[in-house]
């Protein structure tokens, strides 16, 4: 593997051997495109973080172009106007719609989820659960908790990622992704590289937790994380392939021993799937 750093992963290359299983749950076809097309264009659509893995996964395996660009812009023009309908009819307010957004407009280039938008996502998802602060106790709102603190580390803002952490003084459905992450609070500080101004944590043992985090989302199927954490109630976004996407840039930018910012299509399937293209 090119990243040095990252050789001692399991090999996951036995989990995508394109059968048909794999292509019929992560390769995107007319029917698939038509389906969200359909939900999408009526901005009511509440599984933009599954739309964006299919997506995702259909770029780095080579699936038809038109299938693959098609839902990613389904998701860039409608995936935050689908947030404020959900808002506005009384659903939480979460990370799964501005997130997606952030990797369709910037999968292609190889470079970060935009940290922008996954912050104006965060903001009102903080305020949400400044709001519910005592009353957040559902496992679902608790998943909805943790993918925000992670997605704040994604984005760089540690600020909302304290906020978040605050909000409950330990997750007993996610013992060991709480405790990580607040280890990672601890050992973050702002770093100004290539005029960006980004989260960098020093602890070789909170390096070697996330790495092995990142390590069990690459298996689309979860079983290699459910192996790994069974006390954990869900992977990160419950989506691991676009959760095996979006923890590797937070490995690349912010434990790398010199921040990554491009990575070439062929290097990212490398690191998520241990395969190259056929």
């Amino acid at each position: 593997m090119k990243f040095k750093e990252l050789e001692y992963f399991q090999d996951a290359s036995f989990c995508f051997i394109q059968d048909d299983k794999f292509k019929r749950k992560l390769m995107p076809d007319q029917e698939q495109y038509d389906y969200f097309l359909k939900n999408m264009s009526h901005e009511r659509c509440t599984v933009v973080d599954n739309l964006a893995s299919l997506a995702l996964s259909g770029f780095f395996f080579n699936a038809e172009h038109r299938f693959v660009s098609g839902l990613f812009n389904l998701i860039s023009d409608f995936g935050e106007s689908s947030f404020e309908i959900n808002k506005r009819e009384g659903r939480s307010v979460n990370i799964s719609f501005h997130l997606p957004v952030s990797v369709a407009r910037t999968y292609f280039l190889g470079v970060p989820p935009d940290a922008e938008i996954v912050k104006a996502g965060l903001s009102q998802t903080v305020a949400r659960f400044q709001k519910e602060r005592r009353t957040t106790s559902h496992v679902s709102d608790i998943r909805e908790l943790i993918d925000a603190i992670f997605s704040s580390f994604l984005a760089h803002d540690l600020e909302s990622a304290e906020e978040l952490l605050s909000v409950r003084k330990n997750v007993k459905t996610f013992p060991f992704m709480d405790s990580l992450a607040r280890e990672m609070l601890k050992c973050a500080t702002y770093e100004t590289v290539a005029n960006k101004k980004i989260i960098r944590f020093h602890s070789d043992s909170v390096k070697s937790n996330f790495v092995k985090l990142l390590d069990a989302h690459r298996d689309w199927t979860r079983k290699r994380f459910m192996q790994t954490y069974p006390n954990e109630y869900c992977c990160y976004l419950a989506e691991p392939f676009l959760a095996s996407y979006c923890l590797a840039w937070i490995y690349l930018q912010s434990f790398a021993p010199e921040p990554i910012f491009h990575v070439s299509k062929a290097d990212m399937r490398l690191i998520l799937t241990d395969t190259t293209a056929q």
